[in-house]
């Protein structure tokens, strides 16, 4: 939002990953669309841009089917690996959202009980299905049917249009990252050389350089 009279939502949601509170993960999207649906509301006219995460697999494509059918985009941009096939996400079409288990995952509990606690067990450790909610884990078939339909009807509802983009970035088996060393970076390289760069330009002398614990860095309040 870039009107000086808008005031600015975040939420903190306390954890390093959504895997460990998925449901509360969702209510602070629901929470920061809810808080944009007002803006529009109020007549202000501002596009609405969805910077999702790339976790592309498991839960992670639980919650990612949920915002989409949340926010209702017009469009989706998906960005592929130019190579590595099963880097990419599933194509992110209609079909995908139909058949793809959201979050709750209904589908998740209810193969888990059919297959036994041994295999419960296993799949509460990778998405912490013991922290779903009490109405969740008791579900019978008429209320998981509701849901779904509901859902369907939401999903058909729907018209976006995907694109598919292939990342530029030059990959290990790209000719020219042997023949430029900075090429090799790695994501989490290229964020400490920012993190070190931000202390190197807040430094009050350039010929003196103090080390990093002396310096204050920018502070958010509370």
């Amino acid at each position: 939002m870039t009107h000086e009279d808008v005031d600015k939502r975040c939420l903190y949601l306390g954890h390093l990953s959504p895997n460990d509170v998925p449901s509360l993960y969702m209510d602070c999207v629901r929470q920061c669309f809810a808080e944009y649906k007002s803006f529009v509301d109020r007549g202000e006219k501002c596009p609405l841009i969805v910077n999702t995460m790339g976790w592309n697999q498991g839960l992670g494509l639980c919650l990612l089917k949920e915002i989409i059918i949340l926010t209702e985009p017009t469009h989706i941009i998906q960005i592929n690996h130019p190579i590595q096939a099963n880097k990419n996400m599933p194509y992110l079409d209609k079909n995908w959202l139909k058949q793809a288990d959201g979050w709750p995952s209904h589908k998740l509990r209810q193969n888990s009980n059919a297959r036994g606690d041994s295999m419960m067990n296993s799949i509460a450790n990778n998405f912490n299905l013991n922290q779903m909610p009490s109405s969740v884990t008791h579900l019978d078939e008429t209320s998981s049917m509701e849901v779904e339909n509901e859902e369907t009807n939401l999903i058909n509802r729907m018209d976006y249009k995907l694109l598919i983009i292939k990342s530029p970035t030059p990959t290990k088996t790209s000719r020219d990252q042997l023949e430029v060393p900075q090429k090799k970076f790695s994501a989490k390289d290229h964020r400490n050389i920012a993190i070190l760069a931000y202390f190197a330009g807040i430094q009050e002398s350039k010929t003196y350089f103090k080390p990093i614990y002396h310096l204050k860095p920018y502070n958010v309040p509370w």
